[in-house]
């Protein structure tokens, strides 16, 4: 399920890979000698927002997460933006297609705009900052663990910073990105 039509967002997003679809969403912020007030997405006129669910992970500092998507129809868009701490944010498209295993990484904080990360587009992260990074997703689907599905972190051919990372068992056991290229990608249902 789609967020919204993105045409209608030119003036806030910011294409940033050559992997269709992804994009940095400028949020409104304002700081004050109170602290900072941020709103990573708001409404947008004439337009339907979808979203079903809003999470959050907090890391420990060289935690490596991901590559994570849903499988096929149980794909949706989602929204990061980095509450606490610096991440290094990494995508790898498994659509078919001429940008299948196509990556794109970049360093995210609590300053950064949002990313727009479409469905298809597996996402991870390690952490970076000498804290826990606490980052939260807006998505357009609800999870659901046995559609759960990505690809192993360790065989995109992403140079993570940290050498130390420390990855789940369970992200470790997801198939290898050239198992997934060769199979020719992950169909994504027509999102509405």
């Amino acid at each position: 399920m789609k967020f919204w039509d993105t045409t209608a967002l030119v003036d806030n997003l910011e294409w940033v890979s050559a992997i269709p679809g992804v994009a940095r969403l400028n949020n409104t912020m304002h700081h004050d000698t109170r602290g900072t007030f941020r709103k990573p997405v708001g409404v947008l006129p004439g337009k339907a927002l979808t979203i079903q669910e809003v999470f959050w992970s907090e890391s420990r500092p060289s935690v490596l997460r991901g590559m994570h998507t849903g499988a096929s129809e149980h794909q949706g868009d989602k929204l990061i933006t980095v509450i606490k701490g610096e991440v290094m944010d990494a995508l790898v498209d498994l659509r078919p297609g001429r940008t299948l295993g196509s990556t794109f990484t970049l360093r995210l904080n609590e300053d950064s705009p949002s990313l727009l990360v479409p469905a298809g587009v597996a996402h991870g992260f390690q952490v970076l900052s000498r804290c826990s990074a606490i980052v939260l997703y807006i998505a357009s689907n609800s999870y659901e663990p046995e559609f759960d599905s990505g690809v192993n972190p360790l065989t995109c051919g992403i140079q993570w910073p940290m050498e130390d990372a420390v990855v789940s068992d369970r992200d470790i056991s997801l198939p290898d990105l050239e198992a997934v290229v060769s199979a020719g990608g992950w169909a994504v249902k027509e999102l509405e």
